[in-house]
């Protein structure tokens, strides 16, 4: 091994779906776990989970870890025993690691610390932050305190044979469009990936406003990925 492998890392690891966990700070040193089902192992020691042992180590955007490699200096992760990452808003201490929400490190944010001295990630939208100022621009708003909310149906992208999924729409999640991707990500998990894309579960024209919506819209839910049509199983909400 090279000089810098051996060099430690600091990680921090948070308990699958508990937003309380203030997470366990790790120094990775490959001296010391000399190979991943070590490192698994003794994160069971580390990392009390109720579920039981930690079987699966998740970065930030919910992409199981495989290797020591992988596991980035300054980065934050999620331990499992073996259930599917949740996506909930993991938080960090005020004196923890410098921030970075997934292990490609792409989609590091500065962060404000609120007044419980606690700092979030979003996990549900791949590491939009709740203090992110797209979560703050109403530029597109179609709702006010006291506008009537829409009922709308959510399909996951080419699950035709699926019920939709029932949502409400109101001024309080849905101010703006990246806030709407945001809610609709805390409620569908897509194999994929978080939700970026909507569309039109009739037409399959590409929502990209919150004016595209209106009240009982069908609409499918996607991350990347074009819309795959067939026949949806539309209901008049």
């Amino acid at each position: 091994m090279t000089h810098d492998e051996f060099h430690p890392r600091k990680i921090r690891i948070y308990k699958n779906g508990d937003e309380y966990f203030m997470g366990k700070r790790i120094i990775l040193n490959e001296r010391i776990y000399r190979s991943y089902e070590q490192f698994i192992l003794s994160m069971s020691k580390e990392i009390d989970l109720k579920s039981g042992a930690v079987r699966r180590i998740y970065d930030m955007n919910g992409k199981q870890m495989r290797a020591l490699e992988e596991l980035e200096n300054g980065c934050f992760y999620v331990a499992s025993s073996g259930e599917p990452f949740k996506r909930v808003n993991y938080a960090t201490e005020e004196n923890g690691l410098p921030l970075s929400v997934n292990s490609n490190r792409n989609l590091a944010l500065p962060l404000r610390t609120d007044t419980r001295g606690r700092r979030h990630i979003n996990g549900s939208t791949g590491g939009l932050l709740e203090d992110d100022p797209k979560l703050h621009d109403t530029s597109d708003a179609i709702f006010t305190p006291t506008s009537k909310a829409y009922k709308i149906g959510v399909f996951e992208n080419g699950d035709v044979n699926a019920q939709s999924m029932k949502l409400i729409l109101n001024y309080r999640n849905c101010k703006n469009f990246e806030q709407l991707l945001k809610f609709l990500s805390s409620h569908i998990t897509l194999k994929t990936g978080q939700v970026r894309k909507i569309y039109d579960a009739q037409t399959g024209k590409r929502i990209r406003s919150l004016h595209d919506l209106e009240p009982g819209h069908n609409i499918v839910v996607a991350s990347h990925e074009p819309f795959k049509r067939g026949t949806y199983q539309i209901q008049n909400l």
